[in-house]
């Protein structure tokens, strides 16, 4: 049996959350050259917009798609078989 964890300082935790909410400032108004700060009111505005955009459930609308155009063949050259592509989503 096999488990993930994950640990996180409070640095750590911060600068996920800067990034995550810079993400979101570039997406959704097309901002670019973003401040990443540590402190003060830009850390906490990005720690409440983080917050914020993950409560919304805006983030579970982008669905990603995985293109598949192979499938695992042991008698294959490499073990693998070219096959039509298709998208799976989750």
């Amino acid at each position: 049996m096999s488990f993930t964890t994950e640990h996180m300082t409070d640095e750590l935790r911060n600068t996920y959350a800067v990034n995550y909410a810079n993400g979101v400032l570039r997406g959704a108004l097309g901002l670019q050259s973003l401040a990443r700060p540590t402190s003060g009111a830009g850390l906490y505005g990005r720690l409440a917009l983080t917050a914020a955009h993950k409560l919304s459930g805006l983030q579970k609308r982008r669905k990603s798609g995985f293109k598949i155009d192979f499938k695992v063949d042991p008698a294959a050259p490499f073990s693998v078989q070219d096959i039509p592509a298709f998208e799976l989503r989750k």
